[in-house]
């Protein structure tokens, strides 16, 4: 009977002890798993770019799935709000305006936990003077141009600079004025214009290229006005019109020369440049010429009819003693275009002390090698001369 018993006990407490862990497996399955959430921060951009002026605003979109902190290291923006739980918007706003002549950045950081976010704010610089140094009557080759300045008021001095449109891109205001620095300085008195024939970088121009002109203009106190950027773009080098000059002879007082279309000339000009300094003639390029002549006939656009045909040409020197005759030819899509036409093989260089006499000496005179040129209008005089027959 004792037997029994303790057989019965042993079998009850065994039973006892696999329903315990029974049940313990089956409250281990039936627990909820919580997942972890990994924390995210996003911001809507990485940079902003504001104006010179007060009180510009710009708002970020700030993507969170917690609690989240905006510092900046600056004192001349604002942000609003300053933290935020969640997604939210954060408005960052320009409180001053930049005075000076250099861009401003600051640092904005967007934290949440062990997350961060940068974003770089950017005011331009003020211009602070009021005056501007506009290019015009610009005159484009496909390896030169030459364009004048139009002074506006305040204008003491400008300074300029040509660059590649490409590199232009690269390059913030700050920069830009800071590579005009050590710029000659140009003052309205001087009249001048000028020709192009390489970029800042002393690259010469090619064809079908952009470039940019950059001017500065400052006023009497050494301020700084507008930084204006003047694009162009370079023709193509080939199938150019040119009403070619050829033949250039001197006879009882006159010289003769003839003018022949090539095949891409609707119309032409015919004309001479006079000087009164023979030292500036030998410099004078191909855009120098265009851009003369684009002047003239902006300022003159009636006294001056262009030719459609193959013609011969004569003039008496009577004007100054040094000058050469040159033609500007229109394409047939009605574009001023091609190239300056000269008669180097006859050396259209000339020069007399008395221009009437019929002993009037024949000179030739060599170009220089700079690469961009600087001129005083002064010094030249366009010539538009009459038509004839040479008998």
């Amino acid at each position: 009977m004792k037997k029994t018993k303790l057989w019965l006990s042993t079998l009850l407490a065994v039973v006892f002890a696999t329903g315990f862990v029974s049940c313990g497996d089956d409250d281990d399955k039936d627990e909820p798993t919580v997942p972890v959430v990994e924390n995210e921060l996003k911001v809507s951009a990485s940079s902003l770019l504001f104006s010179a002026e007060a009180g510009e605003k710009q708002v970020l979109t700030i993507t969170c799935t917690g609690e989240w902190t905006a510092t900046t290291n600056e004192t001349w923006i604002d942000l609003s709000p300053k933290n935020g739980d969640g997604n939210g918007n954060l408005t960052i706003t320009i409180n001053s305006a930049n005075s000076t002549s250099q861009e401003r950045v600051a640092t904005v950081i967007v934290t949440s936990e062990d997350l961060s976010r940068e974003i770089i704010v950017t005011q331009k610089a003020s211009l602070v003077a009021n005056c501007t140094a506009t290019p015009i009557d610009i005159a484009v080759l496909s390896d030169e141009f030459a364009f004048g300045i139009d002074w506006g008021k305040n204008v003491a001095y400008f300074q300029y600079i040509v660059i590649a449109e490409k590199d232009s891109k690269r390059m913030t205001d700050s920069e830009l004025i800071e590579k005009l620095k050590d710029r000659e300085r140009l003052v309205e008195k001087d009249n001048y214009f000028f020709a192009i024939l390489g970029d800042n970088n002393g690259n010469l121009l090619t064809a079908e290229t952009e470039y940019v002109i950059v001017t500065l203009a400052h006023d009497d106190k050494g301020e700084m006005g507008d930084l204006l950027k003047t694009v162009i773009k370079t023709k193509n080098s080939s199938n150019q019109p040119e009403a070619t000059v050829s033949d250039l002879t001197y006879y009882n007082g006159r010289w003769y020369w003839t003018n022949t279309m090539n095949a891409f000339v609707s119309q032409y000009y015919t004309f001479e440049i006079t000087s009164t300094s023979l030292s500036a003639l030998p410099v004078l390029n191909d855009a120098a010429a265009a851009y003369m002549l684009a002047k003239e006939l902006k300022e003159n656009p009636n006294s001056n009819v262009p030719c459609i045909q193959n013609g011969s040409w004569s003039l008496v020197p009577k004007y100054t003693p040094y000058f050469y005759t040159c033609s500007w030819a229109q394409n047939k899509s009605g574009e001023w275009s091609g190239v300056i036409s000269y008669d180097w093989a006859s050396s259209d260089w000339y020069t007399a002390d008395r221009p009437s006499d019929i002993n009037a000496t024949k000179k030739v005179v060599a170009s220089d090698n700079k690469l961009n040129r600087i001129y005083n209008r002064n010094d030249f005089l366009v010539r538009r001369v009459s038509k004839v027959k040479v008998k």
